[in-house]
């Protein structure tokens, strides 16, 4: 029942709707209402149709085959996805005939009589041809997802629109039912491919494609079809400046979809003369380095366009060392809150730990004094704190620079008391100051202090306990103190891979500078213990959000940048949410989008995240999950509990359900492989649109636009190359 399309074609011009009307008739709806319908179908319509699997699409509409419309109330097409079996009128009758013509064939086999002599032992009714048609008769279930129809724009272009309901139904039998042809259901998998305003102003839509239209595990009759050739293409501003959910197991293919999406963000900047930095946190390194299974990898791209910073880089290694001068009074901060979120990592509720957090080392601000005696005084009581802070540094085996050394304003009595206790190398030098030139003898000079920290009242001026009376030197001499035993010790050589006495500059400043540029950054983070790569990745997000707003307060515009983040379900988990304290990803999930941010977090525990963040989340790419619990709280958004079986039961990497923000239904979709191929046509776009790399000026250098093409993205099968 092939449906004549040659006139449906010619019509195309006339009706956008038209486009759609190509495909093989399979059936005819016999019950409808507003949510749903059920279509009687038969074996030979499935057949010719290359078979009809779960969650496959189908039309129907009144409108005959080939023949233009007689009424505009006429001209709509419904969107049907199917949704299992349904039973069809007098399906008991059928059911025992069916049972008595398989125990007939299992009987008889090849030598079973003719059909005359076969009959059911009730009621003696032979089964012949007419009945053995009516047995191969069944019944789909289906889901009505919602209308089609032409529109027109204020300025008398039509466009295709869609409609998530149905504003009219007729009489069930008035509906024919057809499997949409691949060229109709490639305008149903990317829809909408054309959005009423690119329609009215006549330009040209932003789509890439990211994977092909897969509706089952099983694939025999679609590659038969050459529907596996159907490519999906998405819309990338929808993943810009938006949250985005990657949900599977591991081995899934999540990073896959990472790396796909960010070539093709890397391509829509390149198209449109953007600048789209994106922030990728690589754990395992498959973003950085090249490997067996992809043959490249988003470095690749070159270098004037991607940056890679690595922690524990080696010399042979491309990129920059994520490390910091700790002795670099430029660097005290981030190299204290470093040291900060290490130590909260593995003492949280240790009282010191919490008072250094705390602890303000930074220059005072002249603003806040009355007299220059009160300044100077503020900033007497900093520099010795952060003697304390450089003297544990040096206890844990942090590498001095080269001709370091630390001065500072000390009553002569204890700077003497000091030298004879102890013979450090204490330099007086006029104006009541001392000078520590080695590691040793600043260790020997704060351990003398600690130990005589309680002498004479912290009232009483020029007594010990005096001298150390102010909040932050207290604060970091506990730590300081703390760190004699060798847990305090190891917590703190834990830290000591940040630091490069030879570091020339703030790499979480370096990186969002980068990120304003448009450049793609990898934060390469295979090496190292956990507490020390959190810590890191937690400098870098704050660092931009703080950046971010600090834009965003002075009424400018936010550079746009994408931030990638895997195992979310530790990082956004719901009890972060209910508490006050200023977690870098709650910071970050809850203003993104304020500060031109787009957020792509990967995981496989959907019920770990907190709600704020699923409910904020405008695109979905979900793949298998084993777990009943996970689909069941997937299930409360969209429509995806129609999913839920097939979700826990499709373990093929790439295949995915996937709703964005402009879709208007869920796609089924495997996801395109990331190769080589994949990143040779971002290269090429790239060239293309004379895109000048990151960093240098822009003026008129970037050119217009390339053409978008839907099937340069991919070479060959790319279903048989995972």
């Amino acid at each position: 029942m092939t449906m004549p399309i040659g006139s449906a074609r010619a019509q195309a011009e006339v009706s956008p709707l038209n486009a759609l009307l190509d495909g093989v008739d399979v059936g005819r709806i016999f019950d409808i209402d507003f949510r749903g319908a059920t279509v009687v179908t038969n074996d030979a319509w499935k057949r010719a149709a290359g078979g009809i699997p779960e969650f496959c699409f189908l039309l129907a509409t009144v409108r005959q085959a080939g023949v233009p419309a007689g009424n505009e109330d006429d001209d709509e097409v419904l969107l049907l996805r199917v949704e299992g079996t349904a039973p069809i009128p007098r399906q008991t009758e059928l059911t025992e005939i069916r049972e008595a013509a398989a125990r007939h064939d299992a009987v008889w086999g090849d030598a079973a009589p003719d059909a005359a002599a076969v009959t059911l032992d009730s009621s003696s009714v032979p089964i012949d041809n007419l009945t053995r048609d009516r047995m191969q008769y069944s019944g789909l279930r289906c889901r009505i997802l919602g209308t089609f129809y032409a529109d027109v724009t204020t300025n008398g272009v039509q466009y295709l629109a869609f409609g998530s309901d149905l504003d009219n139904l007729y009489a069930a039998t008035s509906y024919r039912v057809f499997k949409p042809s691949p060229a109709a259901l490639e305008i149903i998998a990317s829809y909408p491919s054309v959005t009423e305003a690119e329609a009215e102003e006549g330009t040209a839509p932003q789509l890439l494609p990211i994977g092909h239209v897969r509706y089952a595990s099983t694939r025999r009759r679609a590659k038969l079809r050459q529907e596996h050739e159907v490519p999906v293409a998405v819309r990338v501003g929808d993943f810009i400046e938006q949250k985005t959910a990657i949900f599977g197991m591991t081995r899934t293919g999540k990073s896959n979809t990472v790396k796909t999406l960010t070539t093709a963000v890397f391509r829509h900047a390149c198209e449109n003369g953007e600048r789209i930095g994106q922030l990728l946190f690589d754990p395992q390194g498959e973003y950085a380095n090249v490997n067996k299974q992809d043959g490249t990898a988003l470095a690749d791209l070159g270098a004037e366009y991607v940056s890679i910073y690595r922690y524990g880089l080696r010399a042979d290694e491309p990129g920059r060392a994520l490390q910091l001068n700790f002795f670099d009074p430029g660097m005290l901060e981030p190299a204290r809150q470093v040291i900060a979120d290490v130590l909260l990592a593995g003492a949280s509720n240790a009282k010191y730990v919490t008072r250094f957090v705390s602890a303000d080392l930074s220059d005072p601000d002249p603003a806040d004094y009355p007299n220059p005696q009160a300044l100077n005084s503020a900033k007497d009581h900093v520099a010795r704190a952060r003697m304390f802070f450089y003297a544990l540094l040096a206890k844990a085996d942090f590498r001095l620079p080269q001709r370091w050394f630390y001065s500072l304003k000390m009553a002569a009595a204890i700077a003497d008391r000091i030298i004879t206790d102890t013979q450090a190398g204490i330099t007086k030098v006029s104006g009541g100051r001392v000078t520590i030139r080695s590691r040793q003898d600043l260790i020997k000079v704060c351990e003398w202090l600690v130990e005589h920290k309680d002498e004479g009242p912290s009232t009483t001026q020029g007594t010990i306990a005096y001298w150390l009376r102010e909040e932050a030197t207290q604060a970091v001499m506990g730590v300081f103190e703390s760190s004699t035993n060798r847990a305090g010790i190891a917590r703190m050589r834990d830290v000591a891979p940040f630091h490069n006495p030879h570091a020339n500059g703030n790499f979480a400043l370096d990186i969002y500078d980068e990120l304003s540029e448009g450049k793609i950054v990898i934060v390469e983070l295979s090496r190292g213990t956990q507490s020390v790569l959190q810590a890191i990745s937690e400098r870098i997000i704050m660092h931009v959000l703080d950046k971010g707003g600090e834009v965003f307060r002075q009424n400018e515009e936010p550079p746009k940048m994408q931030i990638v983040i895997e195992e979310a379900h530790t990082l956004f988990e719901k009890s972060k949410f209910g508490s006050q304290e200023r977690d870098p990803y709650v910071l970050l999930a809850r203003t993104a989008s304020k500060l031109k941010i787009g957020l792509m977090y990967a995981t496989q525990e959907v019920r770990s995240v907190a709600d704020e963040v699923l409910s904020n989340t405008y695109n979905w790419i979900v793949a298998h999950l084993n777990s009943k619990h996970e689909v069941n709280e997937l299930s409360k958004y969209y429509d995806f509990e129609s999913f839920g079986d097939a979700i826990r039961g499709s373990e093929d990497r790439g295949f995915v359900r996937l709703k964005t923000m402009s879709g208007r239904y869920i796609v089924p979709v495997q996801i395109a492989k990331f190769d080589v191929a994949m990143i040779a046509a971002a290269r090429t776009t790239a060239e293309a649109a004379q895109v000048v790399p990151p960093g240098l000026p822009s003026g008129d250098a970037l050119g217009p636009a390339a053409p978008v093409h839907r099937d340069d993205l991919f070479g060959g099968d790319l279903d048989d190359r995972w």
